[in-house]
């Protein structure tokens, strides 16, 4: 994507989406949503004790909300491509998110949606050098594009 230009910082780059953990990304409410990955799991990929599941669940959401793109399943289906046909519904629910008329976990409650974690392959973890002006801890995360959850690229 290409930031915008009323930025600070990285004006006019092109970037990944991305962005902070929230609160809600660390909820049981938000783990129950989520197909292929459970905490346990995704905490050992990440060499982290608890919590990596987050990272997962944080990963999609600013992908759905900075460039639109939700990687997930309509309950029932097995792959993406069931998520087409509510293009339409789910551009009004992302233009809801970013109003914070409602929450992620709402959003995918209400579509009747699940978030694909088995999708996502983690892939990197960089860390900001000592000295900058600004420091970043980011972890990176790749889409299989396999739209199955029983096969993995």
């Amino acid at each position: 994507m290409k930031r915008t230009t009323a930025v600070t910082f990285a004006k006019g780059m092109h970037v990944f989406p991305g962005g902070s953990l929230d609160a809600e990304d660390h909820s049981e409410e938000m783990h129950a949503l989520c197909h292929g990955l459970d905490d346990q799991l995704a905490s050992l990929q990440l060499g982290v004790n608890q919590g990596g599941l987050a990272y997962w669940i944080a990963a999609v959401r600013e992908c759905f909300e900075e460039a639109g793109l939700l990687l997930g399943y309509a309950k029932g289906h097995d792959t993406f491509d069931a998520l087409e046909q509510k293009a339409q519904q789910l551009a009004a629910q992302r233009l809801a998110l970013a109003n914070n008329e409602l929450s992620f976990a709402q959003m995918l409650q209400t579509e009747d949606l699940r978030i694909a974690a088995d999708q996502l392959i983690y892939y990197s973890h960089w860390v900001t050098q000592p000295g900058r002006p600004r420091r970043y801890d980011t972890r990176f995360f790749c889409c299989t594009g396999t739209g199955r959850p029983d096969r993995h690229a």
